[in-house]
């Protein structure tokens, strides 16, 4: 199963964006699969359904965090990873316009009408699945690009 297919999976059985983009990387991450749907739960919804910087970025900041912080070199692995989620961002906003939640579902989820007409409406599934599926992808091309830079091989 690929990394888009996990998510997926994980979104599509109830949790959310920031949890499913976390948890689908969890192969090559210090923290294992539940540890990582654990922290992530907070994320989602743009930071639980206040509808800021979208879960599925959120996710992907968290992966790139444990991939790339090296505690031996704070200072140097911080800058490093401040870098990367930087890139990240923009190839994310460059393909989708924006990373806050309620400009991307176009909806406030916050309150229970906003909530109700974007569940009616299959936002999560017609909108929500393909940021995560986004988020995924992106961060794979990342991971593959500095990953190669430092002559490692990441699964």
């Amino acid at each position: 199963m690929s990394r888009t297919e996990k998510a997926l999976s994980f979104f599509r059985n109830g949790y959310n964006c920031a949890q499913s983009v976390a948890a689908a990387f969890s192969d090559i991450l210090t923290m294992d699969e539940s540890a990582l749907l654990s922290i992530a739960t907070g994320f989602g919804a743009g930071f639980g359904r206040k509808q800021l910087t979208c879960g599925a970025v959120t996710g992907a900041i968290m992966v790139v965090s444990n991939h790339y912080f090296d505690h031996s070199a704070p200072t140097e692995s911080k800058k490093r990873c401040y870098r990367i989620v930087r890139e990240f961002h923009s190839r994310f906003t460059e393909k989708n316009g924006t990373d806050e939640c309620i400009r991307l579902l176009g909806v406030d989820i916050s309150s229970s009408e906003g909530y109700a007409f974007a569940e009616t409406h299959a936002l999560f599934s017609t909108r929500c699945e393909g940021f995560v599926a986004d988020s995924v992808s992106i961060l794979e091309e990342i991971i593959a690009e500095n990953d190669a830079a430092d002559g490692a091989k990441t699964p």
